[in-house]
């Protein structure tokens, strides 16, 4: 079980990116990378779902998911209510294929 301290360690390590691949998902600690890849396959994620995912508080869930907004590994969609943030990955583009035709 990763703590609340060693994922904050771990992410401030992290360089910042614009976008996220599977391979950056698989470098954070196995807590935090089991959260986001359920989140690759429900498409979101509330801040409660995240505490859970990651047997935190709310409040250090809401750290953490601030820390991977600024890192570019999440987004954040506004709920409903605008109470509490509903996290989303943010994956980065692809780079353009310059192939030649006559290929």
């Amino acid at each position: 079980m990763d703590t609340f301290e060693s994922i904050l360690q771990t992410l401030d390590g992290v360089s910042q990116v614009e976008g996220i691949t599977p391979i950056n998902i698989l470098e954070l600690p196995e807590s935090l990378c089991k959260a986001l890849k359920k989140l690759l396959r429900i498409g979101s994620m509330s801040l409660n779902d995240l505490a859970n995912e990651t047997s935190l508080s709310e409040d250090q869930a809401r750290i953490i998911g601030e820390r991977l907004v600024q890192k570019g590994y999440l987004v954040v969609q506004d709920a409903q209510g605008g109470s509490a943030p509903i996290y989303r990955t943010y994956f980065a583009r692809m780079r353009g294929q310059n192939l030649p035709l006559d290929l």
